[in-house]
C-alpha cells in the first residue's frame, strides 16, 4: 500500500465531486485564483503531487501510470508557475464553458483518481 498515492487518489476524488456536484462553487473559486492571479497556489499543489508520484514509482506495479501522471502533473505545475498569462487564458476558456463540462471535467478527475487509487494498493 503506498500511501501518498491513496492520499492523492482522494484528492482527485474530492475534487471529481466538487466539479460534478457543486460546479457554481468550484466556478466562483476558480475564478478567484483567475482575478487575483493566484496560478502559483494550483502550479506548487501540481509539483508536489508530481514530484511525489514520481519518488514513489518503483514501489507500484504500476510505473507506466506514475512515469505518465507525475511527468503531467510536474509540467502543468511548471507551467502554471512559468506562465501565468497562459494558465489564465486556461483557465478564461474553461470558465467560458457551461457547467457541462465542470461536469465531464469532474468525471474525468474521478478516473484519474480511480488509477492512483489501484495504483496506491497494487503491489
Amino acid at each position: 500500500m503506498i500511501f501518498p498515492y491513496i492520499i492523492i487518489g482522494f484528492t482527485f476524488t474530492i475534487s471529481g465531486l466538487l466539479f460534478w456536484f457543486l460546479p457554481n462553487r468550484t466556478k466562483k473559486i476558480m475564478l478567484l485564483v483567475m482575478n487575483k492571479e493566484l496560478f502559483y497556489i494550483p502550479g506548487i499543489i501540481e509539483i508536489i503531487m508530481g514530484l511525489t508520484t514520481l519518488w514513489f514509482r518503483d514501489n507500484t506495479s504500476m510505473t507506466w501510470f506514475s512515469y505518465l501522471m507525475g511527468f503531467l502533473l510536474f509540467f502543468d505545475g511548471i507551467f502554471n508557475l512559468a506562465a501565468p498569462n497562459g494558465a489564465k487564458m486556461g483557465y478564461e476558456y474553461f470558465l467560458q464553458d457551461e457547467l457541462k463540462g465542470f461536469k465531464t471535467y469532474g468525471i474525468f478527475l474521478f478516473s484519474l483518481s480511480i488509477g492512483y487509487l489501484l495504483a496506491g494498493f497494487s503491489l
